[in-house]
């Protein structure tokens, strides 16, 4: 049809009335056009009864039925059998002609038999001159896609609050078994070798050691650990595990690793990817009770589109996948299984926080992990990481003895924990070393002021009140630039990083720790 009006004779006397409904057929006809080019939401019409009158080319895409098709069937055949048996086809119409309108969320189901989320609106339309009832007008969107994002963000956020408070409670835990482990280890060693309080000490440490790998799982699925990422091949770290793997598993489970030529590096901390690594493989072996077969893959992929609405960057990545032939989660469970403490195991059998720290190092490392699951189709867990450019850096050498001595130098030990500074003064000097103490900030920087001596060393937790370990350590330098400084804390990276102190290669030692790992660090500091 043409732009304007077509021409009409004129001095007629219908010449009028005919224009008018000319000009009428050329807006329907427009409108006709407009709601053809609607392709996001199905708009169709339906008559008084509930059958489809009109159908746009949005809804043959929604829906999957052409116009031929659809035309004259009743509008419930777009409902679930359940909602039909319950009369939701008839509650909707009706709800919109005796209120003027019905909105909700409802589900709908395509041509195919597939369920999907929709938002539906219906209104009545009536004829203008007469107000007499015509039928109902519907527009009707798929909103599948964003209900999913948005369930995405909320379960997000959930285990962000739940690692918050995870990661909280494991640096309290982490000061006090810093004292509990320090000192039995201590105790175990000042003991006759056939001493009999020298078992239920051992007992005390390996409750102890229990107890630190449980608040590190803690930490990691909080993402509040202190990494030491560094650019890596995946594929030679898997190269270098598959025999700790296959025993891992064993001989009940087949293990094939397929590994992709050209693997782009990726930036993260050896150690913890190991980590992940192991407790994907354990979580897959304990699907498979009766043996099966375990994979384990990488590949090089672009991340983008929907993934990219929940906070992942487009870019390149490396996946690696680790898949079972186990029995599969449903949907509940699916739903939860990076969830810390939350376990489908035998009582006993373990401690939920095997998949919850795999999401924790995942995700502070840059990455993103995923799950595919069905009941009996077994589980696909996937682990993304961003792919970097740059050399793989070498294992660095061992930087100390074995064989771990004291010395006689002066050190002086910053902790705002009374129980931590008394186990370091203890250790410390029984070492040897003049260790000079203060509970916080000030009390160090006045400690320092009134010692005449040497400080070669400076031990100081990293976050206090007041003044700050890195302050401490900056006035100090200043006045003493001789001394050396080892930071300490029990904190996670982002709060220690909030410090100023990574990226500047300054010493560090986590909490909890070892007398060894102290001594030893503090040696090869002061050697340094």
């Amino acid at each position: 049809m043409n732009e304007s009006s077509p021409p009409l004779p004129e001095g007629t006397p219908g010449d009028i009335p005919t224009r008018l409904q000319a000009d009428q057929l050329l807006r329907d006809e427009r409108f006709r056009l407009l709601v053809q080019a609607v392709t996001d939401y199905a708009i169709f019409m339906l008559d008084p009864d509930g059958l489809v009158v009109c159908w746009n080319t949005g809804a043959e895409r929604v829906f999957g039925y052409q116009e031929a098709e659809i035309v004259g069937q009743h509008y419930a055949r777009f409902f679930t059998p359940e909602d039909t048996r319950a009369g939701e086809p008839d509650r909707e119409l009706r709800t919109a002609f005796e209120h003027g309108r019905f909105e909700g969320e409802s589900v709908r189901v395509r041509k195919g038999g597939e369920r999907f989320l929709v938002t539906v609106l219906i209104s009545p339309i009536r004829r203008n001159e007469t107000g007499t009832f015509l039928g109902y007008s519907q527009i009707t969107r798929d909103v599948t896609d964003r209900k999913r994002i948005e369930e995405q963000l909320r379960h997000a956020q959930k285990i962000e609050a739940v690692g918050t408070l995870a990661a909280g409670v494991a640096h309290d835990f982490n000061n006090l078994l810093t004292i509990i482990n320090g000192y039995s280890q201590i105790l175990f060693a000042s003991l006759h070798e056939h001493d009999t309080a020298r078992k239920p000490v051992d007992e005390i440490i390996k409750a102890g050691e229990r107890a630190a790998a449980l608040t590190q799982q803690l930490m990691a699925f909080g993402r509040k650990q202190v990494l030491a990422p560094q650019v890596i091949d995946l594929n030679a770290l898997l190269a270098g595990i598959e025999t700790l793997v296959s025993k891992l598993v064993g001989e009940h489970v087949a293990v094939v690793m397929t590994l992709v030529g050209d693997l782009r590096r990726v930036e993260a901390d050896p150690g913890q990817i190991e980590q992940v690594v192991v407790n994907l493989v354990t979580n897959a072996r304990d699907a498979m009770p009766r043996g099966g077969r375990l994979s384990v893959t990488t590949r090089n992929v672009e991340l983008g589109g929907t993934r990219v609405a929940t906070g992942i960057k487009p870019g390149p990545y490396v996946a690696l996948g680790v898949a079972d032939e186990g029995e599969g989660m449903d949907v509940a469970t699916k739903a939860r299984v990076f969830e810390p403490f939350f376990t489908t195991k035998a009582h006993g059998k373990g401690t939920g926080l095997g998949l919850s720290s795999v999401y924790g190092i995942v995700t502070q490392s840059g990455g993103h992990v995923e799950v595919e699951s069905e009941p009996g189709r077994g589980a696909t867990f996937t682990v993304f990481l961003p792919a970097v450019d740059g050399p793989v850096r070498p294992e660095p050498a061992f930087p100390f003895s074995p064989s771990i001595g004291g010395g006689t130098e002066t050190l002086l030990l910053v902790e705002d924990e009374a129980g931590i500074l008394g186990f370091g003064r203890y250790l410390l000097e029984k070492g040897g070393y003049k260790v000079l103490v203060a509970a916080n900030g000030a009390e160090a920087l006045e400690v320092a002021a009134h010692y005449d001596g040497v400080i070669h060393l400076l031990v100081t937790d990293v976050m206090m009140p007041e003044i700050s370990g890195l302050q401490v350590a900056t006035r100090l330098s200043a006045l003493r630039p001789e001394m050396k400084v080892l930071y300490v804390s029990g904190y996670s990276e982002e709060a220690v990083a909030r410090q100023g102190l990574f990226g500047s290669g300054v010493p560090f030692l986590q909490k909890p720790f070892a007398p060894t790992s102290l001594a030893a660090k503090i040696r090869e500091v002061l050697d340094g």
